[in-house]
């Protein structure tokens, strides 16, 4: 049976932040953004746009995205006042106790934050699922919440789907709504199966309209 994504509930979330031992901003970011643990470990001073409320994520010298494309991030005003607050004694935004970038040892850490605090089969990658699956539950209905998360989705799935240029509009839902089903809420289930057949319905018509675009032009060049 394939593997669901984890993801943390709201109560985990305030568990792990209230315990963060010096790791808040790190994981106030990953949950805010659904950055990459190497995105975020090589993101700079100069990739945050504070103005637009923007995280730019591009290869580096010594460092290259995972499809070597550049992407921009939307951030919340919430994140703009954490990162503003934060030391600029570095190019990089995020450093260690020693002052310097984080390694993958960050790995090591935050798992070992989590299970300290009760959260077994945590990883960074967790964060990344969680802030997508917390997006759509918390607050998924309104206009501006749909137009960010639509860009935020469409970031993540192209990245994981390299194949995927503008994936369908029942892709994202489906991405999004495979995580609600291990809610603890009842409710989920039922809205995650509803709005997911509506989606999927409308990639059928896509698809529809496709193959009939592409047999009419079949016809045109045959005659």
């Amino acid at each position: 049976m394939e593997k669901k994504p984890k993801f943390l509930q709201k109560e985990e979330i305030e568990k792990l932040l209230d315990n963060s031992n010096g790791l808040y901003p790190v994981l106030y970011t990953f949950l805010k953004t659904g950055l990459r643990k190497s995105e975020l470990i090589n993101l700079k001073w100069k990739d945050i746009d504070f103005k637009r409320k923007y995280i730019t994520v591009e290869s580096k010298e010594d460092w290259r995205t995972k499809t070597g494309n550049t992407r921009e991030i939307p951030i919340t005003d919430d994140l703009v006042e954490i990162l503003n607050k934060l030391p600029r004694t570095s190019g990089y935004v995020f450093l260690n106790s020693n002052s310097r970038k984080y390694g993958f040892h960050l790995t090591k850490r935050v798992k070992r934050l989590a299970k300290s605090i009760g959260i077994s089969d945590m990883i960074v990658h967790t964060l990344r699922h969680t802030f997508i699956s917390h997006l759509v539950m918390n607050g998924g209905r309104s206009t501006s919440t749909i137009i960010f998360l639509r860009k935020v989705c469409s970031i993540i799935i192209a990245q994981e789907n390299p194949w995927l240029t503008r994936p369908p509009l029942f892709i994202y839902h489906w991405y999004l709504l495979v995580n609600p089903f291990q809610s603890r809420e009842r409710l989920f289930p039922f809205r995650a199966i509803f709005f997911s057949l509506i989606f999927f319905a409308q990639g059928i018509i896509s698809l529809s309209i496709f193959f009939t675009a592409a047999r009419a032009l079949s016809t045109k060049f045959a005659s």
